[in-house]
C-alpha cells in the first residue's frame, strides 16, 4: 500500500509538470492565429484544377491569391509525388505540373484511385533545436510540420510526412523504458538532411535554423465527389452525431473485427494500417481483449439482430472455452488463460464470462450457460474477506495469488458477477457484489493519496449500473461514487474554448492534463461506456441535472469518438483501407488498430443511442 501512495503521488507530481511544461513550450513557440488562408469555394477550385491536371484534363483557373505550399498524391498509402505549389494572382499555380508528371508512369485508373492533398503554408514558429527533449515537445502533433533553412533553402515537412515515417510519437525521454512522447527528432533530422541532400559532416558544418511550420490542409473526398475535406491532423469530421450514425459505427466496428476474426476463432490482435500488416501468431495475445471484443460483438448482436455479429461472438467464445491451462477445466470451476504460461488472471475469466452472458441474452442460445456458471464460481473462489480480489491464479497447483494486483480487474469480476446474476440467479452474487463494489467505492479509496483524485473506475461504474437492481440497500451510496467519477471526469475533459485547444478543436471531448499528448481514443471510449452507466444511475435516481451534465459528457465523446473511427474518408496514409475500415486507432500520431480500441469506442456508440432517445432503461 505504501509502494502505491507513493506511485500515486508520484504520478499526480508528472502530471502538473507536463502541464506546466507544456505552457511553456506553447508560450515560447507559439504560431499568431490568423484567419483561414481559403475559403471552401476556393479549396475546390484549386482542387478541381489539379485533379483535372492529373487527369490530363484542361483545368479550369485556379482562384486569384498569393499563398504557397505542397500537392501531394497518396496513391495507395504512398505519398506518390508531393509538388511544391506557389498560387500567382493571374489563377496558375507554379508548379503544378509536377504533381502530373510525378505519377505519369500510373495507369488512368491508378491515378483515379489516388487522393490530391493540399497544405498551405500559414505560419513558421521557433523549435527547442538545443535541448533534444524540449524540441521533442515542440510541434504540435499531427498539426506543425518541420522546417529548416540550409544553405539559402527552404526545407519543409508535412504533418503527413512525419506521420507516415512514424516519427510525431518515438522520442523516448528515459532510454530502455517503453514510454515516446514527442518527435522522434533524430529520424526527422534524418528526414530533413536527405531532403537537403546532406550527408551528416555537411549537415554540421552548414549553418542552419530549424522551425515548426504550420499548414492549413484539405484533401479529395475519397469518391472524388463533393467539396475538399478539412483536415485536422490525419483525420477528417464525421456525419453529425444521431442515432443512425451511432449505429453505422457501431455496425463498422463490428465488421471490422468480424473480417479481422479467424476460421479457429482467434482475432488479428492488432493491424499495423501504415503498412499493412497483422500482428503474427507467435507475437503477444491479451485474452482479456479477445474477450472483451467477444462481449461487444454480443452486444451488436443484440442491438442490431444480425446474425454475422452472434455467428463471431460465438466463435470467439468458443476458442475462450477452448483455451486455458490444465486444471482450468473441472466439474465445478472454469477459467481462461495463457496455455502456455499456466496462469490465468482474473480479468480474461471476468470478460470472458460478461461475453458469454451478453450471448445469451443477445440469441436465446445456452450452449455457453454451464460453462458460464462455473467461471462465476471461479470468480467467487478468488474473492478475499475485504471484497477485493485476487487477480491471479495457478491452476495446476491451485495457488491464488494474494499480493499481486492488477488494473481493472477487480471492476471487470464485479461487472461479470452482475451480469451472471440476471441470468443464472444465485444467492451468493448479492452478497459478493455487496462486498465487492464497497471495496471498490469506498475501502480503496482510504488511504490519504487516494482521497484526492479517481483511479480508472469504469468497469466499477458500469457493475454498479449492471447491479443496481440486485443492491436496494446499498446501491445509493455506490449511486454517489459514480456521479463524483463523472464529475472529476467531466473537469479533465476538453471543451470548446478551452486555451489550449485553440489549435487543436479536434481534441473537444477528449480527456487529458494537456494537448502535448495526443489523446487515445480508447480511453474516451471507455469513460464513455462508464458515463453511460453512470448517466442511467443518475435518471434513475430522478437527479435530472446530473444526468443532463453527464448527457452533455456523453455526446462530445461520442463526437471525438465518430472524428476518429476509419472512414474511406480519412484513410488516405493507409494502403488497404477496406481493412481498415471500422477500426480506431491507438491515436492520432501512432496508426495502429488493436482489438480492445474498437471494443470500448464502438460500446459506447451502441449504448448511447438510448441516451439520445433520452430513455435510460433501453
Amino acid at each position: 500500500m505504501i509502494r502505491r501512495r507513493w506511485l500515486a503521488i508520484a504520478f499526480v507530481a508528472w502530471a502538473l509538470g507536463l502541464g506546466a511544461l507544456y505552457l511553456a513550450i506553447v508560450r515560447a513557440v507559439e504560431i499568431a492565429p490568423r484567419a483561414p488562408l481559403l475559403g471552401q469555394t476556393e479549396r475546390a477550385q484549386v482542387m478541381e484544377r489539379l485533379r483535372a491536371i492529373l487527369d490530363g484534363r484542361s483545368p479550369p483557373p485556379a482562384p486569384a491569391g498569393t499563398w504557397r505550399g505542397f500537392a501531394s498524391a497518396w496513391c495507395e498509402g504512398r505519398e506518390m509525388v508531393r509538388a511544391a505549389i506557389a498560387a500567382r494572382a493571374n489563377g496558375t499555380l507554379d508548379g503544378e505540373g509536377a504533381l502530373a508528371d510525378g505519377t505519369h508512369a500510373l495507369s488512368e485508373a491508378e491515378r483515379a484511385a489516388c487522393r490530391i492533398e493540399v497544405a498551405a503554408l500559414v505560419g513558421r514558429g521557433p523549435v527547442f533545436a538545443g535541448i533534444e527533449p524540449l524540441f521533442a515537445l515542440s510541434l504540435v502533433p499531427g498539426i506543425d510540420g518541420l522546417g529548416v533553412e540550409f544553405d539559402g533553402r527552404e526545407i519543409l515537412l508535412t504533418p503527413d510526412e512525419l506521420l507516415a515515417a512514424d516519427a510525431l510519437a518515438g522520442y523516448q525521454p528515459i532510454k530502455g523504458v517503453d514510454f515516446e512522447m514527442g518527435v522522434d527528432t533524430r529520424a526527422a533530422l534524418r528526414m530533413l538532411a536527405v531532403r537537403a541532400g546532406a550527408d551528416a559532416d555537411s549537415w554540421r558544418r552548414t549553418p542552419h535554423h530549424l522551425f515548426r511550420a504550420r499548414f492549413e490542409r484539405f484533401v479529395e473526398p475519397a469518391s472524388h465527389a463533393g467539396a475538399p475535406l478539412p483536415v485536422a491532423r490525419a483525420t477528417t469530421a464525421a456525419p453529425a452525431l444521431s442515432d443512425g450514425t451511432l449505429r453505422d459505427a457501431a455496425i463498422a466496428g463490428g465488421d471490422y473485427l468480424v473480417r479481422h476474426l479467424r476460421p479457429e476463432g482467434r482475432f488479428d490482435y492488432e493491424y499495423y494500417t501504415l503498412s499493412d500488416q497483422r500482428t503474427p501468431d507467435d507475437g503477444d495475445y491479451a485474452m482479456p481483449r479477445h474477450a472483451g471484443a467477444a462481449h461487444f460483438l454480443a452486444q451488436l448482436a443484440r442491438a442490431t439482430g444480425k446474425a454475422r455479429f452472434a455467428d463471431a461472438a460465438r466463435r470467439a467464445l468458443a476458442y475462450l472455452e477452448s483455451h486455458h491451462p490444465e486444471g482450468c477445466d473441472e466439474p465445478e470451476l472454469a477459467c481462461v488463460g495463457d496455455e502456455r504460461s499456466g496462469q490465468v488472471d482474473l480479468g480474461s475469466s471476468s470478460i470472458a464470462l460478461a461475453a458469454a452472458v451478453e450471448y445469451q441474452r443477445a440469441t436465446g442460445d445456452t450452449a455457453f450457460a454451464p460453462w458460464a456458471r462455473r467461471l462465476g464460481a471461479f470468480i467467487l473462489s478468488m474473492q478475499k474477506p475485504d471484497g477485493d480480489f485476487r487477480h491471479l491464479y495457478q491452476p495446476a497447483t491451485g495457488r491464488r495469488d494474494e499480493k499481486a494486483k492488477l488494473l481493472y480487474f477487480s471492476g471487470e469480476a464485479a461487472f461479470a458477477l452482475a451480469k451472471l446474476a440476471h441470468v443464472a440467479p444465485d444467492p451468493r452474487y448479492a452478497p459478493a457484489l455487496d462486498r465487492a463494489l464497497g471495496f471498490l467505492t469506498d475501502v480503496d479509496y482510504r488511504p490519504l493519496p487516494r482521497k484526492f483524485f479517481f483511479g480508472e473506475d469504469h468497469w466499477t461504474c458500469l457493475a454498479v449500473d449492471e447491479a443496481w437492481d440486485l443492491l436496494p440497500s446499498t446501491r445509493e451510496a455506490y449511486g454517489d461514487f459514480c456521479e463524483a467519477y463523472g464529475a472529476q471526469l467531466r473537469r479533465q475533459q476538453f471543451a470548446p474554448g478551452d486555451p489550449a485547444l485553440r489549435d487543436q478543436p479536434d481534441l473537444v471531448g477528449a480527456y487529458g492534463f494537456t494537448p502535448l499528448l495526443p489523446p487515445h481514443p480508447t480511453p474516451v471510449g471507455s469513460r464513455t461506456e462508464a458515463m453511460i452507466s453512470t448517466w442511467r444511475v443518475a435518471a434513475r435516481r430522478g437527479h435530472a441535472d446530473e444526468a443532463a451534465a453527464l448527457a452533455g459528457q456523453v455526446k462530445a465523446s461520442l463526437g471525438f469518438l465518430l472524428d476518429h473511427q476509419i472512414r474511406e474518408d480519412n484513410a488516405w496514409l493507409m494502403p488497404n483501407p477496406a481493412a481498415a475500415r471500422g477500426g480506431l486507432l491507438m491515436s492520432d500520431v501512432k496508426r495502429t488498430i488493436r482489438i480492445d480500441y474498437i471494443q470500448h469506442a464502438c460500446s459506447a456508440m451502441i449504448r448511447a443511442r438510448a441516451l439520445l432517445r433520452g430513455r435510460p432503461d433501453d
